[in-house]
């Protein structure tokens, strides 16, 4: 019986395989990309966020149930599949 892989950072990491044929990167680049890109995704996430003309206060809304490390596998995911 085959067990699922959820698309977390960490569960890709322990398949090596997987996460290179789903992004077409090895474990370190795909260390490097979340450490490079997860700051400035982060940062403009928080400007969005308190931008004046917002209608919701800070923490109002849906919120994502994926941190920043694991949503930057599937942004790579997506237009290869």
């Amino acid at each position: 019986m085959r067990v699922p892989i959820i698309v977390r950072l960490d569960n890709l990491r322990k398949h090596r395989a997987v996460l290179g044929h789903l992004t077409g990167l090895t474990v370190a680049a795909s260390d490097a990309l979340v450490r490079d890109l997860a700051p400035v995704v982060e940062a403009g996430h928080r400007r969005k966020l308190d931008r004046p003309d917002r209608p919701r206060a800070v923490g109002g809304g849906d919120h994502v149930d994926r941190s920043t490390a694991d949503q930057l596998p599937l942004t790579v995911i997506w237009p290869r599949q």
